[in-house]
This record gives structure tokens, sequence and C-alpha cells, in this order.
């Protein structure tokens, strides 16, 4: 069965948060679109996919290059073991 919520990964920035809906299993897949855009919101991003994350879950997270990236996917690839698909 499929189960899916929409999070604010904005929570992560309150220590007290824990993500308890799914009755403490584990979450199989992330999916992530056009979060990348602002480099400022990449570390609660990263916070909150760690605190989802388990040690089979899997990331998919769609980017598109812009000019004012700067070192925002970097900071994934810091995080998590990253594979890019094109």
């Amino acid at each position: 069965s499929l189960i899916y919520e929409r999070l604010r990964w904005e929570w992560a920035a309150d220590p007290s948060w824990k993500y308890e809906t799914l009755g403490g299993r584990p979450i199989d897949v992330i999916l992530a679109a056009d979060l990348s855009y602002y480099k400022d919101n990449i570390p609660p991003l990263i916070t909150m996919m760690r605190a989802l994350c388990g040690p089979t879950t899997e990331i998919f997270l769609t980017h598109t290059v812009r000019p004012t990236d700067g070192d925002s996917m970097q900071q994934f690839y810091k995080a998590f073991e990253v594979q890019k698909i094109n």
C-alpha cells in the first residue's frame, strides 16, 4: 500500500520535531522536486531528509541547474551518497 504525506521541511528547524505518521515504520522513498533553488534552504532540507531516512530509504530529488545555484548541490553530495541520473 502507498502512504504519502506532504511535508514542510522547514519543520526541521524545531529540534523537538519527530515524524511519526507511519507508526514507526521506515520510509522507503522520498520524492522531492524543485526544492534546491535557494542555497540557504538546503541545510534545513538536508536535516529533514536525515530525520526521515532509514538505512534503506531512497531519495529522488529533481534539480534544475540555475546560474544562482552556487554550491547548493555540493551540500547534498557531502550529506548523502548521490547518484546522478540524467
